[in-house]
């Protein structure tokens, strides 16, 4: 019995090692139960998260999950958000992102007035970031200043219109 519970928990970051990908909200539920499983101890091996959720409804309870996550993966250095956008409009979401003391890459599906407030007070110096400003942008002009912050340790900066 004692080498089971030795290969599980070895077992866990191996897991977390590669990255997560959900692409669903009833898998993030999972994941965020299995995160939750032994404690919160789990949360300091998760380094990399792509969260793609195409088929969640605005006011999911799940963007409530997903803040709780960011605010508790202080390990992490890799966030990828895809979908859906309104996610990232959730405040608690944009407070927890800009709060992570690791992240090295941020890669946002398009910029949005929280978005760059998050970018303005994020902790972390960034690497990488990637995201887009939504066609006919008002109100933006130059987005240097946006990242100016991070300039010391910018090393690539993909913007595309």
């Amino acid at each position: 019995m004692r080498t089971c519970r030795t290969l599980h928990a070895a077992g866990v970051p191996c897991l977390l090692r590669d990255g997560v990908r959900i692409s669903h909200p009833i898998k993030f539920l999972s994941f965020y139960a299995f995160m939750l499983h032994d404690g919160p101890s789990r949360f300091r091996y998760l380094r990399d998260l792509d969260i793609y959720l195409s088929r969640m409804q605005k006011n999911d309870p799940v963007t409530k999950l997903i803040a709780i996550t960011l605010e508790k993966a202080s390990h992490l250095t890799s966030l990828k958000f895809s979908h859906p956008l309104y996610v990232l409009r959730d405040e608690r979401v944009c407070s927890a992102i800009s709060s992570l003391p690791s992240l090295d890459i941020l890669v946002l599906p398009e910029m949005t007035k929280e978005t760059m407030q998050m970018l303005q007070s994020l902790r972390s110096p960034l690497k990488r970031i990637r995201s887009s400003f939504p066609s006919g942008a008002q109100g933006v002009g130059d987005p240097v200043p946006l990242f100016q912050r991070q300039r010391s340790s910018l090393e690539t900066l993909h913007i595309s219109w």
